[in-house]
């Protein structure tokens, strides 16, 4: 047996009902663009977050050494070998022998503008690095263009500099002042007042001289 409830409200027409649920099913719908935009902002400023923190940026490389920068052409990309493979590559193709000095040379990968950089002691070694015209990479030859950086000049181009660095200015040291406690016997030299010269005394002969008195022409009394 179904059970009939009556509640308190108001008569609505068919058209009226379907009126309001499109309404709010444009509400709700709203709402839901509303959110996924939301989530999407904030996912596109996390991937910019994080691509920022990963910025790529060359290692330091040791200080006072031969720097060489190679730009390897033909379609080759750098980021796809490992530092080994390239300095294998380097060594072969400038004929040096495998020597304890040798394994001191740093090679480092800047993805971003594809060149290869390597850090040297030796001037000899730097020199027929520079000679390289080309490498053979998996039985393809790729052009070598390559130069180097003088050994005074080891931060040109090469080592990034901190933007704290840039803003660094050099900051001039506080005068020195004497911290040691006067002796009890001294006494401090009390301050004394500026006197000026004493005031000059006016004498008599300093007053102005006023002219004589015109004679009179009164005749004097009997």
């Amino acid at each position: 047996m179904s059970q009939v409830e009556v509640v308190e409200g108001e008569d609505l027409s068919p058209e009226e009902m379907l009126k309001w649920r499109q309404t709010h099913i444009y509400d709700a719908a709203y709402q839901d663009s509303l959110r996924k935009d939301a989530i999407a902002a904030t996912a596109k400023a996390a991937v910019q977050l994080i691509s920022k923190k990963n910025k790529v940026r060359p290692p330091k490389l040791p200080e006072g050494s031969y720097k060489a920068i190679f730009r390897i052409r033909g379609g080759f990309n750098a980021s796809r070998f490992s530092h080994f493979q390239l300095s294998k590559l380097l060594f072969t193709a400038a004929s040096l022998a495998a020597t304890m000095e040798l394994c001191q040379d740093v090679v480092t990968i800047n993805p971003t503008t594809n060149t290869v950089t390597l850090s040297t002691e030796s001037y000899d070694c730097l020199t027929k690095y520079l000679a390289i015209q080309s490498l053979m990479v998996n039985g393809q030859e790729h052009e070598v263009t390559s130069y180097s950086v003088p050994n005074s000049e080891t931060c040109e181009g090469i080592i990034y500099i901190d933007r704290c660095a840039l803003r660094y200015k050099p900051k001039t040291p506080p005068p020195k002042v004497d911290k040691t406690p006067p002796s009890p016997k001294t006494k401090p030299p009390l301050p004394t007042k500026k006197q000026g010269p004493p005031p000059k005394k006016k004498q008599e002969d300093d007053w102005p001289s006023l002219p004589a008195a015109p004679p009179s022409n009164k005749s004097s009394p009997p």
